[in-house]
């Protein structure tokens, strides 16, 4: 607990999601950069973890520098009397948010097996939508369902990635969504 506390007085709590995720993304762009590349300029199986830690560690990166160059740290580091700002909005993100979106992400990885791709994202985005504060149920639906459709779309009929089914019931659902969007 000591080594937290000392951690959390020199890192600004804000950025400690992002640093986590950060470290995170490192560890498996380690392991991405074993995967082999496609033959002679083509791409290969690599391509897309690779593209997609790198897309999320820059955005991590971008999150931490935002949040310290927005956040006064002198006020973090040094306890004094609080200053309110004015100019401050009152919806301001609570500061346990970005561990829910972590464990709702992990929670999202280990259903996709069992419920599929489409189902899982589907809920994973309703759910993310309206837990960050966006308070209407059918807005976060409607928005979860196009995001799935699309994804489903576009990682089958464009990229040609196979993507998990599920199992029965689910795998069911799953091949009824492929068959209407024309996707073998």
């Amino acid at each position: 607990m000591r080594v937290v506390q000392t951690f959390t007085r020199f890192v600004h709590p804000a950025v400690l999601p992002y640093l986590l995720i950060l470290s995170l993304c490192g560890f498996l762009l380690v392991r991405a950069y074993a995967i082999p590349g496609g033959p002679d300029g083509q791409l290969g199986a690599d391509i897309w973890p690779k593209t997609i830690l790198l897309l999320a560690a820059g955005t991590c990166v971008w999150e931490v520098l935002r949040n310290l160059w927005t956040t006064d740290i002198a006020s973090h580091v040094e306890p004094g009397p609080a200053v309110v700002d004015e100019h401050e909005p009152e919806d301001r993100v609570p500061p346990w948010l970005p561990w829910v979106a972590i464990a709702l992400t992990g929670v999202y990885v280990l259903l996709l097996q069992e419920i599929g791709y489409f189902l899982a994202t589907f809920a994973f985005t309703a759910v993310f939508i309206y837990v960050g504060n966006y308070r209407r149920p059918l807005a976060a639906l409607v928005t979860g369902a196009i995001a799935a459709l699309a994804f489903v779309f576009i990682f089958m009929k464009v990229v040609y990635v196979a993507l998990p089914l599920g199992h029965e019931p689910f795998a069911r659902l799953s091949a009824f969504i492929m068959e209407l969007m024309g996707i073998r």
